[in-house]
């Protein structure tokens, strides 16, 4: 950034707007930005050295917009304190434009569109998977997020999420290149567990019903802490979506609270209302979902972890704090853990060495989407997943097959960013990895025969085919290449949340 005291050459480009503007042809120029108040309080464009003013969208107001020539040798946007002149100059100049309007530029970043490599599709999707087409997600370029609340309240939520967890009511302003869209009154709150106990911290908000954004309701908002890469969520989705495997896809924004910038964060959909209909029915409004039961691990509250191991007679069990309904079926009860239970259940009892073995359990679960995500787990060294953690997934039963699917999620702990000792993980031999000898669903499913060979061969393939340096390579070098300024930005903010190392070493280590 460019820092110059330009007090006369400000006031010169004022007076100058009037004489070089009456012949020459014009266009709209548009930035995304924040003011600090107590320095900066005005934006202008530069159009081949002569400043225009910029005035605030009274809709948007981190969009600043208005009227200057089309530049001949280019033109950059500026932050000037009108006071005393001091000017915050992008140290560079963007291309000249022969349009009638600049898409919505961010402040400091010298691209707006920056085309990525993507990893090549290696299967094709599990046969219960039907995801809608939406534009949520976009790949090369990012967006910007807005909220607007009473700052007292945004002060509190982020105080009290350790004892009380708070939800502020916000106006919710999305920002793309081309598109603007607000949202009133969405619920804003925290998200997550250890990433709670970080400076920087995650939020989800929801918006009311009848309204989404490109589809969704319900967003997730990732504050990427434990990662210094910033990529490796990103990738791993991409992995899971190569692979065919039902989850949550991935992309960047930046995000502003009131006048406060947060950073870049991780966008993810949070699997609520309609994230079901979007995943498995091509965004039906019509559906009928089935149960969806998340497995949270060990929580402190529970007895148990969540690792699908069958509680006999004995239902209560499964409410103990490891499972939660994430959502419950179409018409039916909220706190209903009777098909998760049906599901342990199968686990211990299924037949593994008969000749049918294998039909029956395909006809009670997905087991190409289980496998699938075991061999992502293994080659990814996952380690908050369910084999080291028995953490961080969902169980779904299709409502038209009552087959149950299983979906992974939360992507932080990957690709050598760990929990555990990455020996372990990357000795080659996946019977090493801690808790592969203890998971009920692996010990049975492995088993048989059928699908311990298939478990292999996936490995083998998803080794060449995906997790090949070759082939990851262009991909992890386009989102470095887009990230470098983003993250540049994003590291020199404070954050508004409190680190508390001791907490978090429980957290990690529950």
């Amino acid at each position: 950034m460019i820092h110059s005291k330009v007090a006369n050459v400000h006031n010169l480009a004022i007076l100058l707007l009037f004489a070089n503007t009456s012949h020459a042809q014009m266009m709209d120029y548009k930035v995304i930005a924040t003011l600090n108040q107590t320095l900066y309080t005005s934006m202008s464009v530069v159009v081949d050295d002569i400043a225009y003013p910029l005035k605030s969208n009274s809709t948007y107001p981190i969009i600043f917009s208005g009227e200057a020539p089309i530049p001949k040798s280019g033109y950059r946007y500026a932050k000037t304190a009108n006071a005393t002149g001091e000017q915050l100059l992008e140290p560079f100049l963007r291309s000249p434009q022969a349009i009638e309007s600049t898409p919505h530029e961010f402040f400091n970043r010298t691209w707006n569109k920056h085309p990525n490599a993507r990893i090549p599709q290696v299967y094709s999707a599990t046969s219960p998977r039907d995801r809608v087409v939406s534009s949520l997600h976009k790949d090369d370029e990012i967006p910007t997020i807005y909220f607007s609340a009473n700052q007292t309240a945004l002060d509190l939520m982020h105080r009290s999420y350790l004892v009380d967890p708070v939800t502020v009511n916000t106006t919710v302003s999305y920002i793309s290149l081309e598109d603007a869209f607000q949202f009133k009154n969405v619920e804003l709150s925290l998200a997550g567990r250890s990433s709670n106990l970080l400076a920087k911290l995650s939020y989800i908000f929801k918006i009311q019903k009848k309204e989404s954004l490109f589809g969704y309701r319900r967003i997730k908002l990732r504050s990427l802490g434990f990662d210094p890469s910033y990529v490796r969520e990103q990738v791993g989705y991409d992995i899971l979506s190569s692979a065919g495997v039902a989850s949550t896809e991935f992309s960047y924004v930046r995000v502003f609270m009131n006048d406060r910038e947060l950073g870049l964060f991780g966008l993810v959909e949070a699997f609520q209302n309609p994230w079901l209909a979007n995943e498995f029915a091509g965004g039906d409004t019509s559906y009928k979902n089935g149960y969806l039961y998340q497995g949270e691990g060990a929580p402190s509250s529970a007895n148990d972890t969540s690792d699908l191991a069958y509680y006999e007679n004995n239902i209560t069990a499964y409410a103990g704090g490891q499972y939660k309904v994430k959502e419950e079926a179409d018409g039916e009860s909220k706190d209903n853990f009777q098909p998760l239970m049906d599901f342990t259940k199968f686990i211990a009892e299924a037949p593994v060495n008969t000749s049918d073995a294998a039909a029956v359990w395909n006809k009670t679960m997905d087991t190409e989407a289980f496998l699938r995500s075991m061999a992502i787990e293994v080659l990814a060294g996952y380690s908050d997943g369910y084999i080291i953690n028995s953490n961080n997934f969902f169980i779904y039963q299709n409502p038209k097959t009552q087959q149950y699917i299983y979906i992974p999620h939360d992507l932080d702990f990957c690709l050598g960013n760990t929990l555990t000792n990455i020996s372990r993980l990357s000795s080659g031999n996946y019977t090493d990895i801690w808790g592969w000898d203890q998971r009920p669903l692996i010990k049975r499913i492995m088993l048989v025969p059928e699908f311990q060979n298939r478990f292999v061969n996936l490995l083998q393939e998803m080794n060449e085919k995906l997790f090949n340096i070759d082939v990851v390579r262009p991909r992890i070098d386009d989102l470095a290449d887009m990230l470098q300024e983003d993250v540049s930005w994003d590291r020199t903010l404070p954050g508004v949340g409190k680190v508390n190392y001791i907490q978090m070493l429980r957290v990690l280590n529950n």
